[in-house]
């Protein structure tokens, strides 16, 4: 076992910790000034750009759904691979997506009808080009933390497997 693997362990265990933590803070003082879409996005960083880096080919090829993962898969419009040939709507596909979405920042904060934070939109295109997506995905706040607090235990169990 490398350290590095346990520090990708222990940075993947402290993030999920850091969402499940701050549904629990009422110690803010301004109650607008509770981050959460902003503490979520950041969520997005270490929870999908590090183990994509190293551990993309392990991320299971299963089906999105809502249920399990929080993710519907008609609310995703679009899904190619970067030869923009259709690919599945499963979690490595749309990780991979979502991680790209994130780095390259290409994603939009929506607001819904009480001017308050209500959905992000994520998109992805081929390396070097904005011309043509290969991914699109808009997803409510509450669906996209189940998801990454359920993808987080996917990783936990997919990096202590590796560790024996």
């Amino acid at each position: 076992m490398s350290f590095f693997k346990e520090q990708e362990l222990q940075f993947i265990e402290r993030t999920k910790s850091l969402l499940e933590q701050y549904d629990k803070l009422e110690a803010v003082p301004n109650q607008e000034e509770k981050y959460e879409v902003t503490l979520l996005l950041n969520c997005c960083v270490g929870l999908l750009i590090l183990p994509q880096s190293k551990w993309h080919v392990r991320i299971p090829q299963e089906e999105i759904s809502s249920v399990q993962w929080g993710i519907d898969p008609s609310k995703i419009s679009i899904c190619k691979s970067k030869s923009l040939v259709d690919e599945p709507k499963n979690l490595q596909n749309v990780t991979r997506h979502l991680r790209n979405s994130i780095a390259h920042h290409n994603f939009t904060i929506l607001k819904n009808e009480n001017e308050e934070i209500g959905s992000i939109e994520f998109k992805d295109f081929p390396p070097r080009t904005k011309s043509t997506k290969t991914f699109e995905l808009t997803i409510e706040i509450k669906p996209l933390k189940k998801f990454l607090l359920k993808f987080s235990e996917e990783m936990i169990r997919i990096m202590e497997a590796a560790k024996r």
